[in-house]
């Protein structure tokens, strides 16, 4: 018996314990089981068999794009070399439309896997046009475009979503799409409600909680982010361990930025109460400037309403003194006597300007509490300073 014939057996023996299966769980684990060795092989053969195996025993879309994956994963880790249409005369465009459906399930999850964003953008479209409302295929899409910072990549994210046939397994690549999406405003909060809905759907898994505690911390909600990541750790399987030390990087980022924000927040809170006493300080010294140009405006105004009432005052004397004198001027006779009224008029003139310069150039010293309390404190401290001396 040749190898391909106990691969024949083998596969009419799985496709039995398949329609006895009970549950698509239980589906998914006897593909994975049943070809996990294939996979991990040299040869991609292994897709076309499951296809085979798939289409005859009638198994739901979720179950094949869960196995797919999942196998997809075990070739990587063994170097298994990617399809191409260039490969046995074409082997992703070749057979049947299921066959061909499997096969770029798998070349997407290889690409996906490795982040080749690029090369997966560039082979999308034509299975796209054979397959339009396939949700993974739109997911890939979605995967594909974020990464690039691809314009309306995100409508391949709705439309995934709002798909009739997404399930779990598209769900989960379209929530690894927005992980991508950094130049996104909203990312963090897309992803928090993708997978609160995951979540709810009890389709959660250590990737989902890596990827929500990621969102957490750039929401800056650390305690949450942190529950998130020991979760993802914790669901973790043992062995992976490039991925499990991802994980830890994540947690130490977000006990960092925990750390760091909480340094920064008090650094703000310090130079903002700094700030308010130093404004505060500028506000009294530049009200206490004002009160005191204030009182010197009150002091100039009412010293000089006191010239103008001293001025008017002498005016009015002035003219009863000339009144005075005029008449004595008048009534005066000989000589003597308008010698005398004249020398009266020239006199009191002359007193005249000199008081009436006095009062112009005349500036009143007043007194106030402070400024006595500053001329004590000066001549207290020049008579230290002489007795000192």
């Amino acid at each position: 018996m040749t190898e391909r014939d106990e691969r024949r057996d083998a596969d009419a023996g799985v496709r039995v314990r398949l329609a006895k299966a009970s549950s698509p769980e239980e589906q998914i684990d006897l593909l994975k089981r049943h070809f996990i060795r294939r996979a991990r092989s040299k040869s991609t053969a292994w897709i076309d068999d499951l296809a085979d195996v798939a289409e005859e025993c009638r198994l739901e879309l979720p179950v094949v794009r869960q196995a797919v994956s999942d196998l997809a994963w075990q070739a990587r880790e063994v170097g298994q070399p990617l399809l191409a249409d260039s490969e046995n005369g074409g082997r992703l465009s070749a057979g049947s439309v299921f066959k061909q459906l499997c096969r770029q399930y798998l070349q997407g999850f290889r690409l996906r896997f490795d982040f080749k964003f690029e090369a997966l953008g560039a082979q999308l479209p034509a299975w796209l046009r054979g397959h339009p409302g396939d949700a993974l295929l739109l997911a890939l899409s979605a995967f594909a475009g974020l990464g690039r910072g691809a314009p309306g990549a995100l409508r391949a994210v709705e439309t995934s979503l709002g798909s009739s046939n997404s399930d779990a397994v598209s769900r989960n690549v379209c929530l690894h799409a927005l992980w991508f999406g950094n130049h996104i405003e909203d990312q963090a909060e897309r992803i928090v409600q993708l997978s609160d809905e995951i979540i709810n759907r009890g389709e959660d898994g250590a990737n989902l909680y890596f990827w929500r505690a990621y969102a957490l911390r750039r929401m800056e909600r650390f305690d949450d982010a942190l529950k998130s990541i020991d979760q993802a750790i914790s669901l973790h399987p043992v062995g992976m361990n490039i991925v499990h030390q991802d994980y830890v990087r994540e947690r130490a980022l977000i006990t960092t930025s925990r750390l760091l924000f909480s340094q920064v927040a008090e650094h703000a809170r310090q130079v903002s109460e700094d700030l308010r006493e130093e404004l505060h300080q500028q506000l009294e010294s530049a009200k206490a400037e004002l009160v005191q140009k204030q009182e010197d405006a009150q002091r100039a105004v009412s010293d000089s309403l006191l010239k103008i009432v001293e001025i008017l005052g002498l005016f009015i004397a002035l003219v009863g003194f000339l009144a005075g004198s005029g008449v004595i001027v008048f009534r005066a006779i000989g000589f003597w006597q308008h010698f005398a009224s004249m020398s009266i008029l020239l006199v009191g003139a002359i007193v005249f300007f000199v008081l009436l310069r006095l009062v112009i150039n005349h500036k009143p010293v007043r007194r106030y509490a402070g400024s006595s309390s500053r001329s004590v404190s000066r001549r207290a401290k020049s008579g230290e300073m002489t007795s000192a001396t």
